[in-house]
């Protein structure tokens, strides 16, 4: 039975890749494959805390497989120096491939002399001349290596490749690039020579986990981070959900340096959220994520009736019946009362209900209008009850309108009860029904509200 994959850009994936190079002594890797159309897997993928320190101790540069195409500066007239003009590459491709498409030094000191092997091979079905230039004021020096029997400047014969012994001689620890331009018969390409120096690189973890808390209230974690670079540096730090929160938003710091990072979690609905912590690094233009999780709680608040139904009241009285908030969680929580199911549904019905009461011959019992008496908690838990009357000003429907829209609190464990009056303004309103709606929010104390229709 074959064995999965591992999906491009995976820890999985690197660990294989850095296998595959540990054992390219035992089975020879292929030098020379067909151009890759794409760019490589391991690059341009997301990269985790942990696959960044991997890097830093054992670079992987490409993955197995992928050949770039180098690119082509400038083409010549290739008559001038063959009188074979015709050639069996395209011209989009260089005459001469490239192995390894970039030399790469990796973990070295200063004023210590570092070589590799670059290998240019004859793409063509005829011999063609290939050479470099000179690089001046460079730590990267290249020279040509002959083959037994072969002078330097004679032609390569097709399939055949030239050697190229790259050294690097670094003064100080820090990253270096030049570009060794390759000259053959009809064109001018690149070949990147890359020093990866000492970076910066923050031991967080892959995964962050947060604790629960309930939809709309607030949890934290904190974490130290340290600085395991031989190298300081800069970060940018931010957070690819709104439901998290991270702090600071950037830092610098020197090798060993460590960092108490602030991880806040505000869920918005019940249920499983997720996002990613990004970590950009200045000096290197890496980036980092780190995966966060959270989970928000369906708080047990709830009401003691589904609905509430009036007794048959005569015209010009009241009937009244009460219904109680109940919190039976352990988060204080705070809640309003609502004719309508959305801030934007209530505020539509005041605008129609004021737009009502401007008519003439309107009353402000025929538009629905309620008025919300608050009884606070004082002294010794006994309150004193104010009414906010209906009126016959426009003027008094708003301010009905704002204390309807009020928020109530109700603490841990407690509950509030809550009294609706129904007044019979005509025949049919005997059977009044309406339905109240809770929103919760954070708070502490409780209190008790009447409701009068």
């Amino acid at each position: 039975m074959a064995e999965p994959q591992a999906p491009a850009g995976s820890l999985r994936a690197r660990q294989s890749s850095r296998a595959q190079q540990q054992s390219s002594s035992v089975k020879e890797i292929v030098k020379y494959k067909p151009y890759s159309k794409d760019a490589d897997a391991l690059l341009v993928a997301k990269w985790s805390p942990s696959q960044l320190l991997a890097d830093l101790t054992q670079p992987v540069a490409h993955a197995e497989g992928w050949r770039p195409k180098p690119q082509v500066v400038e083409l010549l007239n290739i008559a001038e120096h063959s009188h074979k003009a015709q050639t069996a590459v395209p011209i989009d491709q260089p005459l001469f491939q490239p192995y390894p498409p970039e030399v790469v030094f990796h973990n070295f000191e200063p004023f210590k002399t570092y070589e590799a092997t670059l290998r240019l091979r004859n793409n063509d079905t005829v011999a063609r001349c290939v050479a470099v230039e000179a690089l001046e004021n460079s730590c990267f020096q290249v020279v040509r290596v002959p083959a037994p029997g072969q002078a330097v400047g004679s032609k390569i014969a097709a399939g055949m490749e030239a050697a190229y012994r790259v050294s690097f001689t670094p003064e100080t620890i820090d990253s270096s690039e030049q570009q060794l331009v390759v000259v053959t018969e009809r064109e001018k390409f690149l070949v990147p020579l890359l020093a990866v120096g000492a970076a910066a690189a923050l031991d967080l973890p892959d995964s962050i986990t947060l604790p629960a808390v309930a939809a709309k209230k607030s949890s934290r974690r904190s974490l130290m981070v340290t600085n395991v670079g031989r190298k300081a540096g800069s970060f940018q730090l931010r957070c690819s959900s709104a439901c998290f929160s991270v702090s600071p938003a950037s830092a610098s710091l020197a090798p060993g340096e460590a960092l108490q990072l602030v991880l806040d979690f505000t869920p918005p609905a019940p249920g499983e959220h997720e996002g990613e912590l990004e970590v950009v690094y200045e000096d290197s233009s890496r980036t980092t994520f780190t995966v966060l999780h959270g989970q928000g709680l369906q708080l047990d608040v709830g009401l003691s009736d589904s609905q509430v139904v009036f007794l048959p009241t005569c015209m010009g009285k009241l009937s009244q019946r009460s219904f109680r908030v109940v919190n039976r969680s352990s988060t204080a929580v705070a809640f309003s009362i609502r004719s309508q199911p959305s801030t934007e549904a209530e505020l539509a019905a005041a605008c129609s209900a004021l737009a009502a009461v401007q008519q003439p011959g309107a009353s402000l019992s025929s538009t629905g209008i309620a008025a919300v008496r608050k009884q606070s908690s004082e002294g010794s838990g006994r309150c004193r009850s104010t009414r906010s009357r209906t009126g016959s000003k426009t003027g008094s429907s708003c301010l009905q309108q704002e204390q309807l829209q009020e928020q109530w609190q109700v603490a841990a464990g407690m509950d509030v009860e809550t009294e609706l009056k129904g007044e019979g303004s005509h025949a049919h309103a005997a059977e009044q029904q309406q339905q109240q709606r809770c929103s919760t929010a954070s708070s502490e104390a409780a209190s008790e509200v009447e409701w009068l229709l």
